[in-house]
């Protein structure tokens, strides 16, 4: 995977719903060794990245956001609270980000600690 179309091909096809665990995530892996997991949830993005080291975050959206969202993830059911949803363009910005650099770090994301 080389450019945003790409990338957008790889996440359109993954949206489709699984029976019983929603939409299926993407796992990325660079290089290095660092993963990031993107699942399309509703309008937005949940995003989950292990650096190099092992160290893993997931993103934070909305303080405000109830609820659970789910998703599939290596043919598991995958349920995770709505406030780790950020708005798509955002998401689909990291995710590009993480294939091009290694690392989602776009402006307007935050990452916390798992």
């Amino acid at each position: 995977m080389e450019t945003a179309e790409d990338l957008d091909r790889v996440l359109d096809e993954a949206a489709d719903v699984v029976p019983g665990h929603g939409v299926s995530a993407v796992e990325l892996v660079s290089p290095t060794g660092a993963a990031l997991v993107v699942a399309q949830v509703g309008g937005g993005i949940v995003l989950a990245w292990v650096d190099a080291f092992g160290h893993s975050m997931h993103s934070v959206g909305s303080a405000a956001a109830q609820g659970t969202v789910v998703f599939g993830y290596s043919d598991q059911h995958t349920e995770v609270p709505a406030g780790f949803v950020v708005p798509a363009g955002i998401g689909r910005a990291a995710a590009l980000e993480f294939v091009v650099a290694g690392a989602p770090f776009v402006p307007g994301l935050v990452l916390e600690p798992d």
